[in-house]
């Protein structure tokens, strides 16, 4: 029912054995920041029930819940237009709004922000590749393309797209490394 959990869940225990994997498992269904995830996931798959009672009423368990735990307890807001890839982790509660399209193994930060520009407009919403890590308080707004293996660092503003396998830092987001290749810049 859950496509996806099993990813998420590794990314938040990693690969215990035996009694610690239990206690690492029963640990994380207390943490805010996966239950807002594991709402999010119910809420994506409850949309492609039929039967019209039955869909009403689980979304109904889902707006609850959502309201609750994930926006007045956790402070985390995750679209259910927003498409995310499995292992998707949120490292602390708190500040983040989520309204795009991510990739697989992606780790997000407390009061980040990802989604459209806003306005009457819209602006589109941005795409995240695979194992993109973004820092506190990052925003990445607008339709934009992020690549694979990125670093969003801490306050980066991003408004333009970004390239695979680099770190951006900045208001605006500008490329500091390339790789394992640091860019210095003369000033």
């Amino acid at each position: 029912m859950f496509p996806n959990l099993r990813e998420d869940i590794k990314r938040y225990i990693g690969t215990p054995h035996g009694v610690m994997r239990l206690r690492k498992i029963i640990h994380i269904f207390f943490r805010q920041e996966f239950l807002t995830i594991l709402i999010f996931r119910y809420g994506k798959s409850i949309r492609k029930i039929k039967i019209p009672i039955i869909g009403f009423l689980l979304r109904v368990i889902y707006s609850f819940l959502n309201k609750i735990i994930a926006e007045i307890c956790a402070g985390i807001l995750i679209d259910l237009d927003s498409e995310i890839g499995k292992g998707f982790h949120i490292g602390h509660f708190g500040g983040t709004y989520i309204k795009a399209r991510i990739g697989e193994n992606c780790s997000i930060a407390q009061l980040v922000v990802i989604g459209h520009k806003g306005g009457f407009r819209g602006g589109g919403t941005p795409i995240l590749g695979n194992n993109v890590w973004v820092g506190t308080g990052a925003k990445i707004v607008g339709e934009l393309k992020i690549g694979n293996n990125v670093k969003v660092g801490a306050n980066a503003v991003v408004l333009a797209d970004i390239p695979d396998n680099v770190t951006v830092v900045g208001i605006p987001a500008r490329v500091v490394r390339t790789g394992n290749t640091k860019i210095t810049e003369n000033v």
